[in-house]
């Protein structure tokens, strides 16, 4: 069907960052107090906001998103600290201003984002698979959004687990090298395939 929208559940540790981007680092500049204070300065912790994101992956991604013109729920772990309890009821819910804030900081292409998937661990204290946490926020929001093809950025396997959506894709990235060329053009052409 034309007109629907097009996803992508986004994790960040071994997509928009990479292990091969500190050994680099620390390669170049060996891994004194200071050189891994001025990486932190450079790279982890700008505009107030701390979490860093690998200039080269995080160019990749936004490309991936122009050519896809697609929408953005993150899925990642560090959504986490953007769950709040509320004041008056102590029911949990997404400081969604703060979520927004720390994505402009950080370069992230903010007007995309339309949510995060349930943080199911804190809610429940057990151990609740990222897939499954992706599903509940496909059953409670892709007819809302009206969403196609979805594809899940993820280093780990679990986040495909319970993944009931049939248009649901997963493009499994490594922890060591993060977004590749050759899977954000994998996932481009699963997305553009609607």
């Amino acid at each position: 069907m034309k007109n629907q929208t097009r996803a992508i559940f986004l994790d960040m540790d071994g997509v928009l960052n990479n292990d091969q981007f500190i050994m680099d680092w620390i390669a170049k500049h060996g891994d004194s107090d200071a050189s891994m204070a001025e990486f932190k300065k450079r790279y982890y912790r700008h505009n107030n906001v701390d979490g860093y994101l690998v200039p080269q992956l995080l160019g990749t991604f936004i490309w991936l998103c122009d050519e896809t013109d697609c929408r953005i729920v993150w899925s990642s772990s560090w959504r986490q600290d953007f769950w709040k309890p509320d004041i008056d009821t102590g029911e949990f819910h997404f400081d969604m201003h703060g979520v927004r804030r720390f994505w402009k900081a950080k370069g992230l292409p903010v007007e995309r984002l339309i949510g995060c998937t349930p943080c199911e661990n804190w809610s429940r204290f057990s151990y609740v698979p990222r897939g499954v946490e992706i599903q509940m926020w496909l059953d409670e929001n892709a007819t809302r959004y009206n969403i196609g093809n979805v594809a899940i950025l993820d280093d780990l396997e679990e986040a495909f687990y319970g993944v009931k959506y049939e248009r649901a894709r997963f493009f499994q990235t490594e922890f060591q090298f993060g977004l590749t060329d050759d899977i954000a053009n994998a996932t481009v052409s699963w997305l553009q395939n609607d």
